[in-house]
């Protein structure tokens, strides 16, 4: 794959990402894209029989937000919306809203569900270890439009 931008070392480049249409794209919820950047070092065209490298391709994996021009932001009561229930052996967590949650989880045994990234209108089902009960508390972290988490606390339903 040839490079899309070659950067020499102490180099800096910014990259400008522009929605070209929103044909396609619902009215009245968010839509989530990834954008995956990759650093692949260069090699030298010859080396010695022992010179050995181990080369480390990595990847920055960042989420992509689009909001339609309708729907405003998000206000800071509406991660209390999020609905948490107890479902069998599992916890089911439900948006209402029309934004991308992205949250971490932790239930009463300490145990934490972390980098969930919930849709709008839909459900997840989190396993649990110990079979959750309800009436107990969680506590989870919203990630807000600012990149910071957020705490709440529920009652499982």
């Amino acid at each position: 794959m040839p490079p899309v931008v070659k950067m020499y070392p102490e180099e800096m480049r910014s990259l400008r990402l522009l929605l070209t249409s929103r044909q396609g794209l619902p009215a009245d919820k968010e839509s989530l894209y990834w954008l995956n950047i990759y650093q692949i070092p260069a090699l030298k065209k010859e080396l010695n029989a022992a010179e050995r490298n181990v080369v480390l391709p990595l990847r920055i994996r960042l989420k992509i937000f689009i909001r339609p021009e309708g729907l405003n932001a998000p206000l800071t009561t509406d991660p209390e919306k999020l609905r948490f229930a107890v479902k069998g052996n599992k916890i089911a967590i439900t948006n209402p809203t029309p934004w991308f949650m992205s949250l971490n989880v932790y239930s009463e045994d300490q145990q934490s569900i972390k980098n969930l990234t919930l849709a709008p209108q839909s459900d997840a089902y989190i396993d649990s270890h110990t079979p959750p009960k309800p009436g107990e508390s969680v506590s989870y972290a919203v990630i807000n439009d600012q990149g910071i988490p957020v705490n709440y606390t529920t009652i499982l339903k």
